[in-house]
C-alpha cells in the first residue's frame, strides 16, 4: 500500500479528516463536495479497480461544512474475485493518510417488510453470513468499536432535524454474487438481522482493527428475495438508489458537517 498512499498524498496536498465509501448508486454525494479533487483508480500505483455498474472508480477530495472529505466512488467485492485483502485496501488507504472517521455506506436488501424500499438504516450491528469459515451460526458484531455510538447518535439526530425517516439495525453479509435465496433470507432474519448485502462487513472490521471511528448506513433499495414477489436485479438497485438520493446526499452532508 505504501506506493498507493504515497501517491494519494502527492495529489491531495492535504490530510482529509472524513472518508467516505459511497455504494452502489450513491457516488452523487461526491457532487456536494467544493473545490473538488480527482484521482481515478487506475492512476494509483498498485490499485485495484472497480467493475460494477455504479460504482465509477474514483476518489474524490473537497470540503463541505468545513470538513475535508475524501469519497471513494467505488469499492471491491468478494464475488468479483478479489481476496480480503483486497477488499479492505480503500480502509488501508484512509488510515495511512491519517484518516481517522470512516463512512461507510451500502445499498442492501430489506428483510422486513416494515422497511420498504427507499429506508435509510443506520447500522449498529453486523454479521458474517458468508459462512465461509464455518456452518455455525456468526456471531452479532455490535461492539462499539464497530459501530461507533456518537455517530450513531449524530446519525439519529441530523435525519430527525431533517424530518428524515430512518431506522437503525444489522446488516448481514453475504458472499454474492446472486442474490440470496428465499431460505437464506429467512436465515438472516431468525439471526437477528433486518438488511442484506455483498459487501461493508470486511470494510467495518479492518478500520475497527485499525482504531477508525465508523458510521455504517444502508439504503435499502428493495426488499430481499421471499419477502415480496417482486424479481430482485441489480436495475432495481440503481433505479432506488436514484429515486432516494437527494434524501440521501442531504441526510450525509449534515452527518459530515456534524461531525
Amino acid at each position: 500500500m505504501k506506493s498507493a498512499i504515497e501517491f494519494v498524498k502527492k495529489q491531495l496536498g492535504d490530510i482529509p479528516e472524513i472518508a467516505v465509501v459511497l455504494g452502489s448508486g450513491l457516488g452523487s454525494f461526491a457532487n456536494r463536495l467544493n473545490n473538488k479533487t480527482t484521482i481515478p483508480y487506475e492512476a494509483i500505483p498498485n490499485y485495484p479497480q472497480t467493475s460494477i455498474i455504479g460504482h465509477s472508480g474514483q476518489f474524490i477530495f473537497g470540503t463541505i461544512g468545513g470538513k475535508k472529505v475524501l469519497a471513494a466512488q467505488g469499492r471491491f467485492h468478494y464475488y468479483e474475485g478479489h481476496n480480503l485483502e483486497t477488499i479492505v485496501k480503500p480502509i488501508k488507504l484512509f488510515h495511512g493518510l491519517g484518516i481517522k472517521t470512516l463512512i461507510i455506506t451500502n445499498a442492501a436488501g430489506s428483510l422486513d417488510k416494515a422497511f420498504p424500499p427507499g429506508t435509510i438504516m443506520g447500522v449498529n450491528g453486523h454479521m458474517d453470513c458468508t459462512y465461509r469459515d464455518s456452518c455455525e451460526d456468526p456471531a452479532m458484531m455490535n461492539h462499539a468499536k464497530y459501530h461507533d455510538e456518537a455517530l450513531l447518535k449524530g446519525f439519529k439526530t441530523i435525519a430527525n432535524n431533517l424530518a428524515i425517516p430512518v431506522t437503525i439495525g444489522t446488516y448481514c453479509w453475504t458472499m454474492g454474487p446472486n442474490y440470496e435465496t428465499p431460505a437464506e433470507v429467512q436465515n438472516c432474519k431468525e439471526l437477528g438481522g433486518q438488511a442484506v448485502g455483498m459487501s461493508t462487513v470486511p470494510e467495518i472490521q479492518m478500520g475497527a482493527e485499525l482504531d477508525m471511528s465508523i458510521l455504517g448506513i444502508s439504503l435499502l433499495t428493495n426488499y430481499a428475495a421471499g419477502i415480496s414477489k417482486t424479481e430482485l436485479s441489480h436495475d432495481e438497485v440503481i433505479e432506488t438508489a436514484n429515486q432516494t438520493e437527494a434524501k440521501f446526499v442531504q441526510l450525509l452532508t449534515g452527518i459530515i458537517k456534524n461531525i
